[in-house]
């Protein structure tokens, strides 16, 4: 009611734990709300005074607490989630998307402490959010612990895949095939329209892209570089783009 915690924060007790593991912060999101910030309109990034870069779709693993969650029914009749997650320094949007939300439902509820990995949304007109890909419910010390034990094998595999896709790319007998898959739902069908229109349709087309959709075929010149097919990834999947002669 006070909003705030009388008897100290749920999470100051992982505190030492928490700093092994997360690599952003709700503080991080404070560079977005500052006047003096500079704007590089050629990657969409910004810095703060210590210049330190946040881009869109950057990669982010936190541990925090849900102090709401509020979900929605999209047009394909699935359901997605939009949390307050609030770690040790305020409080950040989390995007959940029905396929997510479908995966791991049960571990979010208010006042679970979470685990989570994703992606920042920076894009142009949209509140700075987190897009939330994976969970993992903190019930003890040890849950904590077994995480730090973990490799980093998301964040790993996919430099892998950009340096493989940015390789292949300067190969002009290359197209780059996007393949629609039937998993994705009517936001994520949005999110790649919109991606395929500003992204990769706003700059000088260096990329034959074939998109597929079911039988239908669609051949575009398209603008890539690694950055792009680190997005692509993780709106369609890995096993959802390929390289064709």
């Amino acid at each position: 009611m006070l909003g705030f915690y009388i008897s100290g924060h749920p999470l100051d007790d992982y505190r030492e734990d928490i700093s092994k593991i997360s690599n952003f912060s709700s503080n991080d999101f404070e560079v977005l709300l500052d006047d003096s910030i500079e704007h590089d309109d050629v990657n969409n990034s910004l810095y703060d005074g210590e210049s330190k870069k946040l881009k869109d779709g950057q990669y982010i693993k936190i541990v925090g607490l849900i102090s709401g969650i509020r979900t929605k029914v999209t047009k394909n009749g699935d359901v997605m989630a939009f949390l307050d997650f609030e770690d040790l320094d305020g409080t950040i949007n989390v995007i959940v998307f029905a396929k997510t939300f479908s995966q791991y439902k049960n571990l979010l509820y208010e006042d679970a402490i979470v685990y989570m990995e994703g992606r920042l949304n920076l894009k142009e007109n949209d509140e700075p959010s987190v897009i939330g890909t994976k969970f993992n419910l903190i019930a003890d010390e040890e849950d904590l612990k077994a995480i730090i034990g973990k490799p980093e094998k998301e964040e790993k595999s996919v430099k892998l895949n950009i340096v493989t896709l940015d390789n292949i790319e300067n190969k002009t007998s290359k197209k780059l095939v996007i393949n629609i898959s039937n998993n994705l739902n009517d936001d994520e069908l949005s999110k790649l329209r919109y991606f395929i229109k500003n992204d990769m349709g706003m700059k000088k087309p260096n990329t034959e892209v074939k998109i597929k959709n079911a039988e239908k075929v669609k051949l575009l010149n398209l603008y890539t570089n690694p950055q792009i097919m680190k997005d692509l990834i993780t709106i369609v999947g890995r096993d959802n783009i390929k390289w064709d002669n």
